[in-house]
């Protein structure tokens, strides 16, 4: 079904996730295997040194409660003194090392300081309407998703196809008939994925994708080429995870919270693939205005 160029796209991408879904769940592990350091620590959150004298303190504490004397008492402040000792400069290297690689790893930097200064609060009940809208009572979360879809769908433009602005006409001798897309581009746009980021509905990861991507990149060509010669997306790249954030004000009031999609990372690969066509044909034709900086590698919107 991948072979075959006449083959209905969404049937083919079908095949394609039945073959990665099966071998995902053959090879690979659903947990992650953290270090031994990590391990022997408490609760894998300390190295060896730090775990050896937490233990060594509960030891000590244990002994005092059994014979409540004094120096058995001396003995366990001094550990526990230790312990104080060792973790706050075990914090100290921690951040230290967060911030020295925060251009190399900026999300664990965010990540650190979010975990420090947010509680992450789950949605409250919605008022329906405007503010002296009908509150919603119940717990469930179905109901709650009901409302903010009717106002993100209520607030949604939908653009009119056949009301285009004019433009200058500006056409050059070159045209942009066909656009090639090789298994080398393919593999140049996976190497710069972020492999921490979540993937989208169809459950294809970043991470399988990176490891693979010599393997991956054939498939992904044959689906690329068919999918821009019928015109047509698998109907998995036009659905999207949504996430709701809350913005400010009244957390009670469906406006106060914007939409964020998790979308398919292949169908992110092929647009930035077409972007970097266009964009190009746009700059060697000499086709954008002086004027234009939104959008445009170099040039700042501010």
């Amino acid at each position: 079904a991948l072979d075959s160029a006449s083959a209905d796209i969404d049937g083919q991408y079908g095949v394609f996730l039945d073959i990665y879904n099966d071998l995902v769940d053959k090879h690979v592990p659903i947990v992650k295997q953290r270090k031994a350091e990590e391990r022997n620590g408490k609760k894998g959150k300390y190295n060896k040194e730090i775990a050896k004298a937490i233990r060594r303190k509960h030891r000590l504490w244990q002994r005092w409660l059994e014979t409540k004397e004094g120096t058995k008492y001396g003995e366990y402040a001094r550990a526990r003194n230790k312990v104080k000792g060792l973790i706050r400069a075990f914090h100290r290297r921690r951040q230290k090392e967060i911030a020295q690689n925060i251009k190399k790893n900026p999300k664990k930097f965010w990540a650190y300081v979010n975990n420090k200064t947010k509680v992450k609060e789950h949605i409250p009940n919605l008022r329906t309407g405007n503010a002296n809208g009908k509150m919603i009572t119940t717990e469930t979360d179905a109901e709650k998703a009901e409302v903010l879809n009717s106002y993100f769908a209520g607030v949604f433009t939908n653009e009119d196809p056949l009301s285009i602005p004019g433009f200058q006409d500006c056409s050059g001798s070159q045209v942009l008939a066909e656009l090639d897309i090789s298994r080398q581009q393919i593999t140049d746009k996976i190497n710069k994925l972020k492999v921490d980021k979540s993937p989208g509905l169809d459950g294809v990861h970043p991470r399988v994708l990176f490891e693979l991507k010599n393997e991956i990149s054939e498939p992904l060509h044959i689906i690329f080429r068919n999918s821009m010669e019928k015109g047509k997306l698998p109907k998995e790249w036009k659905m999207a995870n949504i996430t709701a954030l809350y913005k400010k004000d009244d957390k009670t009031l469906p406006g106060n919270y914007r939409p964020i999609s998790l979308t398919s990372i292949l169908c992110k690969i092929l647009e930035s693939i077409l972007s970097d066509h266009i964009v190009g044909y746009m700059k060697s034709n000499k086709l954008f205005n002086n004027n234009q900086y939104g959008f445009l590698k170099g040039r700042s919107t501010s």
